[in-house]
């Protein structure tokens, strides 16, 4: 499998956020598709919203195909090999189901146990004893897990297999490997592609790559766009998904989509920080942002804003959307709001929906951008895990790169205090109370 990736043509792009990395993909897919006709093309993007979009743009060539992974696999199933398809369903939401079951979901929280046994799933371990011995590695949680704990983790995995299968259903993990099964075994029909190109291909998981494998006609092109500081949903290195990059990558180093000042406010909570330098210079070759370029537009600083409480922070928000709207003639669908926790968004979606904006969490903002970006609930970030250096990073990463989706205007808000990590933006922003 090694072989047959080394043998393709292919690049790595790795860039800073906003440097251009999307649309160096989407060009090299419209250059390949226009010189080679008659080639079957693939472009692969993290979540449905960056696929929709990279749709549109390449929508004139008609041997370009852009989809997520999730939404080709469910094509491939339901469409091609119709006797295969289950109906899918949540792994987080069956793992809520089951805590009073299982004391080790109680005791380390559904969405610790959701994540640990994604990447059970995600590295491919096919048994327990391999769960037991692997080194841990992609997790800063690793000291709370001990035999014993993993033991229980895989107890919880196990009757979640069997739970499935007897309701031949799938979650979207699951999904993964059975896809996988098949191919190794060569039971189902599946399309090949003379070229691949994934975008934000730092979130692919060693699972992912595999099946992207698959697909790949020998001797085809792969292509790929990643950035490793925003990491957010999970961070394997590309010798960890067998993917020899070493002396094919090429860096972009200036960033574009924001302002200069909004760049480095957003840089500002990452760029010490050792588990993303690490990450970074993972695979060699890392060179520094050029923030000196002429290119670089120049904004205000971001506005970071204390609040007492919800209805404070509706008002502000009411205040600031109606002033962007008037005095810089923004765009109601040019802005977006975002929290990182889905139940906070829902509160202010009752009260601000009247503006037709856009509400995300800190996953469904990656890789869009908007003209303005409001992000509230600072106050959630560092209050657990502070002592873990990998959670930490996680959550400067989810900050990094929500910060980044703004192009010109960054309002964020806290109620009455926020973690010492935030300390790190004092002269980047304007303080506002």
């Amino acid at each position: 499998e090694n072989l047959k990736i080394v043998r393709s043509s292919y690049k790595l792009v790795r860039g800073l956020m906003g440097s251009g990395k999307t649309s160096v993909l989407k060009a090299r897919a419209r250059r390949l598709a226009t010189a080679n006709p008659d080639w079957k093309i693939l472009v692969l993007s993290f979540n449905k919203g960056l696929a929709q979009d990279t749709r549109k743009v390449l929508a004139e060539n008609k041997n370009i195909e852009s989809t997520n992974i999730h939404a080709l696999i469910t094509s491939v199933l339901r469409v091609m090999n119709k006797y295969e398809w289950r109906k899918v369903i949540s792994q987080e939401y069956w793992l809520r189901h089951e805590a009073d079951s299982f004391p080790i979901i109680k005791e380390l929280g559904v969405n610790f146990i959701h994540e640990e046994i994604s990447w059970i799933q995600d590295v491919m371990l096919r048994s327990r004893s391999q769960y037991l011995r692997v080194k841990r590695v992609g997790r800063g949680s690793i000291k709370t897990l001990n035999q014993e704990k993993r033991e229980q983790i895989y107890d919880v995995l196990e009757k979640l297999n069997v739970f499935l299968d007897k309701q031949h259903q799938f979650t979207f993990e699951t999904m993964v490997l059975h896809f996988l099964d098949k191919l190794e075994k060569n039971e189902i029909v599946y399309p090949q592609y003379d070229a691949i190109l994934i975008d934000e291909a730092q979130d692919f998981a060693p699972s992912w790559i595999k099946v992207v494998n698959f697909l790949l006609k020998e001797g085809g092109s792969l292509f790929l766009a990643d950035d490793p500081s925003q990491s957010i949903f999970r961070y394997f290195t590309w010798a960890q998904k067998g993917v020899d990059v070493v002396g094919r990558t090429r860096w972009l180093r200036k960033p574009y989509r924001s302002t200069k000042q909004i760049f480095e406010a957003a840089r500002a909570i990452v760029k010490d920080d050792p588990v993303t330098q690490d990450r970074l210079k993972t695979e060699g070759n890392y060179e520094e942002p050029d923030l000196e370029s002429e290119f670089l537009r120049e904004g205000n600083k971001p506005l970071l804003n204390r609040m007492s409480n919800l209805q404070e922070e509706i008002n502000f928000i009411d205040t600031q959307v109606n002033y962007l709207r008037q005095k810089h003639n923004v765009p109601f669908d040019k802005i977006a709001l975002v929290h990182n926790v889905p139940y906070e968004l829902s509160k202010y979606r009752r009260d601000l929906s009247k503006y037709k904006i856009n509400f995300h969490t800190c996953r469904t903002i990656k890789g869009l951008e908007f003209e303005a970006v409001i992000f509230c609930g600072l106050e959630g970030f560092f209050r657990n895990g502070v002592d873990d250096q990998g959670e930490v990073s996680h959550q400067k990463s989810l900050i990094y790169t929500t910060m980044g989706r703004a192009k010109n205007h960054l309002f964020m808000t806290y109620r009455n205090t926020v973690a010492d990590q935030f300390s790190v933006f004092n002269e980047y922003v304007t303080h506002f109370r």
